[in-house]
């Protein structure tokens, strides 16, 4: 087992390492310099940190169960309140993971794997408590980064994006990296359109619910929302956000023109 930029990697040893380990102990090809190997030793160096950056993805399992695991015995999968007992924030994780993946492409630049990894710890920290969850995930991420042997620039970048990852203002900051703004994107996206429907109904039915027309205002107070709200920056999210608006707006006209309610 070889490590390069941090990263335990399964197999054979890293190109760079064996020649950093060569130059050190003077093995240097007699037909190089040692600036020669030097400069080798760095370009080869480069690309094992962009390989092992890439073998993370190889742990992202391993990562969801830490977070399912994490949650489960801190009886935090689900909300307190008893009108939202059917949520879970371990597949809501799960499934800004899958958003994230989907809304990519359209930010190439993007490291994947910055953003995945953030991706599935954004909410860990609910582990702790509702108040400050954003900053207690990224403290829970910073230890098992430390413990599963990440790199200190990796750890730093995919924390400070968990740790702020609750602020939708930032979608809006020139500053922002391509990695938080799909992060801040994907987060906005779950949970809205038909899926937001279901858990007005879902909601209001637990409270005690038992009319249609009550339903409706319900819809129209909370999924409603999206009809006025623009928060996507990329193409992609703004694709899947103007469908999800379009669903909610039609699911609106058709439920009150059957309730009779547009007369």
């Amino acid at each position: 087992m070889a490590l390069a930029n941090g990263i335990k990697i399964v197999g054979e040893e890293p190109y760079a390492e064996n020649l950093h380990v060569r130059f050190c102990e003077g093995q240097a090809d007699s037909n190089h310099s040692h600036y020669d190997i030097l400069t080798q030793y760095k370009m080869k160096e480069r690309e094992c940190r962009a390989l092992s950056t890439r073998l993370i993805a190889l742990d992202f399992l391993k990562m969801m169960d830490f977070v399912k695991n994490m949650l489960e015995e801190h009886n935090a999968i689900k909300p307190l309140k008893p009108n939202q007992s059917f949520r879970s924030r371990y597949t809501h994780s799960i499934r800004i993971y899958k958003w994230c993946e989907r809304l990519v492409a359209d930010l190439p630049e993007c490291n994947k794997d910055i953003l995945y990894t953030a991706a599935i710890f954004h909410d860990v920290g609910y582990s702790y408590g509702k108040e400050n969850h954003a900053e207690a995930s990224a403290l829970i991420f910073r230890e098992y980064g430390k413990e599963n042997g990440f790199d200190k620039d990796f750890i730093d970048e995919v924390a400070r994006i968990i740790s702020l990852h609750s602020d939708k203002s930032l979608l809006k900051d020139p500053n922002s990296t391509p990695e938080l703004i799909i992060l801040l994107e994907a987060d906005l996206l779950d949970e809205e359109g038909c899926m937001g429907i279901v858990w007005d109904l879902l909601s209001k039915g637990a409270l005690g619910c038992d009319n249609y027309e009550d339903s409706l205002s319900e819809i129209w107070h909370h999924s409603g929302h999206i009809l006025k709200q623009d928060y996507m920056v990329t193409p992609l999210a703004r694709k899947y956000w103007d469908e999800k608006k379009q669903f909610v707006n039609e699911f609106l006209a058709q439920f009150s023109s059957d309730l009779f309610m547009e007369d």
